[in-house]
């Protein structure tokens, strides 16, 4: 596999690993070691078949001498010769073929010796055999003693020489199931031959018998010579076939497959934004009848759908902008609704107060508000209304106008949840609804008188303690049923108090894990800056939240207030 991506390679790369190329190379191989295969198994044939037609060669040429003497001929040279060899084996043991040995046959050289001799010569050189002879097999000893050898060559064997046989040549000749007895042998004195014989007589010591040697080194040359010529001619084949099957997936594959690339290639550096008619697939008419004009046909539909989704994207982009901006109005009206400027009441030194929010989509439905109902009394209000989004925040905008208007009219915190309650019921096709906490501080004595709507308990930390909270009587959620009276209760704020309000998005703020911040992390986390100023303890403890829900997506409004009550001696 190559080491680069097609993109990083130059051109001599990509020619080298492409499809064309590998197919080339693919073919080529495969012819190959199909030619190897062919040719191997040709030539094993071929050996078989001159093989077999060397033995019959060599059987029949062995046959000649048969015809021309019989056995009693055989017998009157054989057998003389047979008895000298008996009797200088067994005194030259050890040294057979030796000088002293091979002069004990001399005597043998005259009369017919020369006469067979040259007939059997005669028959060599007129079947082309490497050697005819005539040879006596010794059972006891293994041996084939030489009696005539046709041979006139440096590899001439004279009478008596002796041969070491094995049993396997040896049974070629005593088993008489065998009709044709063979045997190839590769010696040094010799070379590559074929041997077969054709017994004359036999005795119960040794078998006479006429012997022909046919040279297999011409056949293995000849072998050599068609391998070769083979090879040559196969791997010309192969280079052809490898080339026209090339030529063939170029046009049938590499090409379509190439220009399928470059039309992607353009398409993708193609100004997708541009509403033109450009059609990088439909006008490359591939027709090749196949997987690739089935890849272009779809390439070519996909284009189309990409441009159709597209035109739709911008419109559908283009619609989003558009309520994103109305969004992004909504939000600043709403921020502009709640109190934003701090210090809020510079010019009072009793108390200080700070109130932040922040939303969970554009727009929330949680808000807090506090504004002075006259010079002594300040109206504080903490509210969570149900859902998110848009229709929390038209909820909420209807809440926060109708809570100011009832406690402008200098109600009581009960009488104001209870007339709010009521306006907002009796309207309230959605059944939406809205908790909320409402509180009127008197600003000379330190008194609170506040009312619960279903919201979450607020936390006071008196001069001298800790934050706790302040576990008041909760009353029915703003908007459920008409009729709903509320309970009031008391604090006494003493000099130095600070006083917590917030909703739920603070206490069910969620980690990745699906744990929640909790009530008992947000008293810890009020403690652990309980000395400090309004606006430093609200930061503290957004980033409190922050780093417990750290890149978990916030799920919820999150709206906090606090109060520091100073007193008239501020």
């Amino acid at each position: 596999m190559p080491k680069k991506s097609i993109r990083e390679m130059n051109n001599l790369e990509r020619a080298h690993y492409s499809i064309r190329s590998r197919t080339f190379k693919m073919i080529l191989a495969c012819a190959l070691i199909v030619s190897v295969a062919s040719i191997a198994f040709g030539i094993f044939l071929y050996s078989v078949t001159l093989r077999d037609q060397n033995v019959a060669l060599a059987h029949n040429i062995a046959k000649m001498p048969t015809m021309m003497y019989n056995t009693a001929d055989c017998k009157a040279f054989a057998d003389p010769v047979m008895e000298v060899y008996y009797e200088n084996a067994e005194k030259s043991a050890g040294a057979e073929n030796s000088e002293a040995y091979l002069n004990a046959f001399q005597k043998f050289y005259a009369g017919d010796f020369e006469t067979i001799r040259e007939k059997l010569y005669e028959i060599q050189e007129r079947n082309e055999a490497y050697s005819v002879y005539l040879g006596a097999i010794d059972l006891k000893n293994k041996r084939l003693v030489y009696l005539i050898d046709s041979d006139h060559s440096d590899s001439y064997c004279p009478i008596g020489y002796t041969e070491e046989m094995s049993d396997n040549e040896i049974s070629q000749y005593t088993d008489k199931s065998i009709k044709v007895p063979s045997e190839i042998t590769n010696t040094e004195k010799f070379g590559y031959l074929c041997t077969s014989g054709v017994v004359l007589y036999r005795t119960d010591d040794y078998i006479v018998a006429s012997f022909t040697d046919i040279s297999m080194d011409e056949v293995i040359g000849r072998s050599w010579s068609i391998f070769w010529l083979y090879t040559l001619v196969l791997l010309v084949i192969g280079i052809v076939t490898a080339f026209v099957f090339t030529q063939i997936v170029k046009r049938k594959i590499s090409r379509p497959i190439n220009l399928l690339a470059n039309a992607a290639l353009k398409y993708s550096n193609a100004d997708l934004e541009s509403e033109g008619d450009n059609n990088h697939f439909a006008d490359l008419n591939i027709h090749t009848g196949d997987e690739i004009e089935n890849l272009c046909a779809v390439m070519e539909d996909m284009e189309k759908d990409i441009k159709a989704r597209l035109k739709e994207i911008r419109s559908i982009n283009a619609e989003k902008e558009r309520i994103n901006t109305e969004l992004s109005l909504a939000n600043r009206i709403q921020k502009s609704m709640l109190p934003g400027i701090f210090p809020a009441f510079p010019e009072r030194k009793e108390f200080d107060i700070f109130a932040c929010m922040r939303t969970a989509k554009a727009v929330g439905g949680d808000f807090y508000d506090f504004f002075l109902i006259d010079e002594n009394h300040l109206c504080l209000v903490m509210a969570d209304v149900s859902g998110k989004g848009i229709p929390a925040a038209l909820f909420m905008m209807a809440s926060k106008i109708i809570l100011d208007s009832c406690a402008m009219l200098g109600k009581t915190p009960a009488e104001i949840l209870s007339k709010t309650n009521q306006a907002i019921s009796s309207k309230n096709a959605e059944e939406m609804f809205v908790t909320v906490w409402l509180g009127i501080l008197d600003i000379s004595t330190g008194e609170l008188t506040a009312a619960n709507a279903g919201h979450e308990y607020p936390m006071l930390m008196q001069s001298d303690g800790k934050f706790e909270p302040v576990l008041d009587k909760h009353g029915l959620f703003i908007g459920a049923i008409d009729g709903v009276k509320y309970t009031e209760y008391t604090l006494k704020l003493q000099p130095g108090a600070k006083l917590f309000l917030y909703t739920d998005g603070v206490t069910e703020a969620t980690n990745a894990d699906g744990e929640m911040f909790g009530t008992d992390r947000t008293v810890a986390a009020l403690n652990t800056c309980a000395d400090s100023a309004a606006r430093e303890l609200l930061q503290n403890m957004q980033s409190s939240i922050d780093s417990f829900v750290k890149e978990a997506e916030q799920l919820d409004d999150i709206a906090m207030l606090c109060l520091e009550y100073r007193g008239n001696d501020a």
